[in-house]
């Protein structure tokens, strides 16, 4: 592994050249550029990665420049002060911390050509334009964010709701509708007031129209690569435990029941799959079973994770012996994709082909020469099999025996999303939460619909009772699902809802706020309705829906 003390072992030099005013382009007026290079005295550099951003020890963008201790940045922004640095890793991605810190100012924009707009997309008048697509404009030179009036209209003129971002290095405004677009309709995009860095002013406001794919995207199921893609590069020489990921949307509702990854005949052991969200949240995991020697190998979830439209996801698989498959510069120009999954192309939220090294499953963070690992996700838009449940059977609390051991009913806020039926309950059991438990349903509003007492129980873990006759639920209606322990010691993990529901299938244990808070309980000798709540815990009462 390579360590490296950044203050003795290399630091930035000087600029090499000045910072200079770019010859005059149409696609880059004004733009500048700058040459950059370091010496480093270690030895066991694979290659260097450069750190830039517009204030001091703030790098939004991180390069890859390889095995080279120069690198020329293009495309700067007139009149601004950038800070650099740089850091070096090893063979196995390990990277050191940062240098010495430079910095440098691009002289001030003079030109009075107003600012015009050279590419967009989606083309003028397309079709077929994916429901989760962004809307991007590229100017011919740097313009001021601030200034950038970027909107989107739909049917009867109707402004759609989007954040707006502007990339500096690219001279790119990017317009990201807040939700998925509507299929089968036409939308106007326009943009206009942008000013360049001399505050010369776009001379005419520019608009385009284009229409999105038909309503009729579905798939049962749908995989990012099909089942003949082979990796150009089967087996890295790479033998470290490692989780390894994509970054992925979908264009429509619907469900991830498992993922899949290309497996080489080196990369041998267990293999446990996993989704996340964007954010690091664990949303389902399961473990490879009756794997080939080679190729493409595939889990199915126990139950079917609910994703949305347009919302980025991370599906990966931890190895313990490394030899995964890698294509490096796969994600760097383009994304990858079939119907209605995608992978992202680098840029579209961050970089893509994330890993981390790690003895067991965790998130993956860190990207590597835009490189494509090979691991793809499951997509169905329905339907789905049931019965579901809120939590996997692998599910597990962070407290499974709370020391309170009064008698207590604790419970939990759901819904479904269509009509069906609930057949039991489950709970999460500590080994000190003893005795009788009863499991009740009740309406919203505490009308009890069904009771029924625990049978023979283990220990611990996930318990459930099945009710002798289903109840019948209604679609988007909150319902609770409760039991009762006479000793207490229940599972307990406090702050649960107060950031997120969860969504399983069909099922959903509300987030706070949605119907109330959720985490219900109500101390008392027998069962009762719950309706106190306490820090937005999870007390991991589950229901069995079909």
């Amino acid at each position: 592994m390579l360590r490296v003390r950044v203050a003795q072992t290399f630091s930035l030099l000087t600029l090499v050249c000045a910072v200079m005013v770019a010859a005059w382009l149409p696609a880059r007026a004004q733009a500048a550029q700058a040459t950059l290079s370091w010496d480093y005295a270690a030895s066991g550099a694979a290659g260097f990665a450069l750190y830039c951003g517009t204030a001091s020890r703030s790098y939004p963008t991180r390069i890859d420049v390889g095995n080279t201790t120069t690198y020329t940045l293009t495309a700067l922004v007139a009149g601004t002060t950038y800070y650099c640095a740089t850091t070096a890793y090893d063979a196995a991605k390990n990277e050191s911390g940062y240098s010495t810190e430079v910095w440098f100012s691009t002289p001030p924009a003079s030109s009075n050509t107003p600012p015009q707009i050279v590419s967009h997309t989606p083309l003028s008048f397309a079709t077929g334009v994916r429901a989760a697509a962004s809307v991007t404009a590229t100017f011919n030179e740097a313009v001021q964010q601030s200034t950038i009036a970027f909107t989107l209209r739909g049917p009867s003129n109707t402004v759609v709701p989007a954040t707006v971002t502007y990339d500096e290095l690219s001279l790119t405004a990017q317009l990201h509708p807040v939700a998925a677009l509507a299929a089968n309709t036409t939308y106007t995009a326009m943009l206009t007031g942008a000013k360049d860095l001399a505050g010369t002013a776009m001379s005419a406001a520019v608009s385009w129209t284009f229409t999105t794919a038909s309503s009729q995207l579905t798939c049962s199921p749908c995989t990012i690569w099909p089942a003949s893609a082979v990796p150009a590069v089967t087996t890295a020489t790479d033998t470290a435990s490692v989780e390894l990921g994509v970054k992925f949307r979908v264009d429509v509702n619907g469900w991830i029941t498992g993922i899949r990854f290309y497996k080489s005949s080196l990369n041998t052991g267990m293999h446990i799959g996993s989704l996340w969200t964007a954010g690091g949240a664990h949303l389902a995991s399961a473990t490879f079973g009756n794997e080939t020697a080679s190729g493409w190998q595939q889990v199915s979830f126990s139950t079917p994770v609910a994703v949305t439209a347009g919302t980025t996801y991370v599906a990966s698989y931890h190895t313990n012996g490394g030899h995964y498959s890698a294509n490096t510069g796969y994600f760097a120009s383009s994304s990858s994709g079939s119907g209605v999954i995608h992978a992202l192309k680098d840029g579209i939220d961050g970089g893509n082909g994330v890993y981390a090294y790690s003895n067991g499953t965790t998130f993956p963070t860190k990207t590597y020469q835009s490189t494509n690992y090979w691991v793809d996700a499951v997509f169905t838009t329905g339907p789905i099999s049931c019965p579901c449940t809120l939590w996997p059977p692998s599910a597990v609390p962070a407290v499974a025996g709370y020391p309170d051991s009064r008698p207590i009913e604790v419970g939990v806020r759901f819904r479904a999303d269509r009509a069906g039926q609930i057949t039991g309950i489950r709970f999460y059991k500590g080994p000190a939460n003893t005795g009788t438990h009863v499991a009740s349903l009740w309406t919203g509003s505490g009308t009890l619909l069904v009771r029924a007492t625990f049978g023979t129980e283990t220990a611990s873990g996930w318990q459930q009772v099945n009710f002798s006759t289903p109840i019948s639920i209604s679609a988007g209606s909150v319902y609770v699902a409760s039991y009762h322990s006479n000793t207490g010691h229940y599972a307990a993990d406090h702050a649960y809802f107060a950031l997120g529901g969860v969504d399983n299938g069909y099922l959903h244990a509300l987030k706070d706020g949605v119907s109330g808070a959720n985490g219900l309980y109500a101390y008392a000798g027998a069962s009762t309705f719950p309706t106190n709540t306490f820090g937005s815990a999870n007390y991991w009462v589950d229901v069995v829906f079909k």
